[in-house]
């Protein structure tokens, strides 16, 4: 397995490698630090405008509803974080690039699953949100999952429903192992036959969160005070819907 921190952030300290010398205090959590080759890539890039971003009016539930509209210079540092984790994610390319042509020259690549995904989602900036992950909003649970290997087809893409506690099966049965009958999940369907008959997998994930949200990410997100950010909630999609259902601690009900 190959795990690099990229894009996480930059946790700034007595012993930050950006700032050596300059000390920000404990928990301050800024923009992550890319290669030097890539400090200057993506100088236009800005989060996303989608409609929900930085909304004029306060959407969700809890805490989320709350926040305030950002103003220009929270709405500008989010987007110098956003480049920040594009430029980072250059160097992780690059590992990908570099872990293929190893593969390759050891007449393995073709024989090899390789499986790219991640550990949670991100948003910054929708619903008025400073950088941060613990929402169950799309942004924050809806992660890549990318597979290459035997059997696998090319460029196919699906919207069959999954989660992490589908990975250790799906990497059972490629290795031609049982599955454990402890396991929580199942197999991710990956060959051409199991993604056309969509066998084994629910149309249904279930996501929760238990505790605070403690501010958010950056400059700005460290300012805000802890919230309760406790819930349950049920994603749902199929041929023809797509719902999310949330209920937090506070007694409130989200229906989407």
């Amino acid at each position: 397995m190959v795990a690099p921190l990229a894009p996480h952030v930059e946790l700034l300290g007595t012993n930050n490698r950006a700032k050596p010398n300059v000390s920000y205090g404990p928990g301050i959590l800024h923009p992550p630090v890319p290669q030097a080759k890539y400090a200057s890539a993506f100088p236009n890039a800005q989060v996303p405008r989608t409609p929900n971003f930085n909304p004029s009016f306060p959407s969700g539930a809890g805490w989320i509803r709350q926040l305030p509209q950002q103003n220009a210079t929270v709405v500008a540092s989010n987007d110098a974080f956003y480049r920040a984790r594009l430029q980072v994610l250059a160097g992780v390319d690059d590992m990908i690039d570099n872990l293929a042509t190893v593969l390759k020259a050891q007449g393995v690549l073709d024989n090899t699953y390789v499986v790219f995904s991640t550990d949670n989602g991100y948003h910054i900036g929708q619903h008025r949100l400073e950088p941060g992950k613990k929402c169950a909003i799309e942004t924050d649970i809806n992660i890549p999952l990318l597979i290459r290997g035997p059997d696998v087809p090319h460029g196919v893409v699906t919207n069959i429903s999954s989660s992490h506690t589908d990975l250790a099966p799906t990497f059972f049965k490629m290795m031609g192992i049982p599955a454990r009958p402890e396991f929580d999940g199942g197999a991710i369907p990956y060959t051409q036959d199991e993604l056309g008959a969509r066998r084994g997998k629910n149309e249904h994930v279930q996501v929760e969160f238990w505790g605070t949200q403690a501010g958010g990410e950056g400059t700005y997100g460290a300012r805000a005070p802890p919230s309760n950010n406790t819930y349950k909630a049920m994603r749902v999609f199929g041929e023809g819907y797509s719902v999310l259902y949330s209920v937090w601690c506070t007694g409130e009900h989200e229906l989407y």
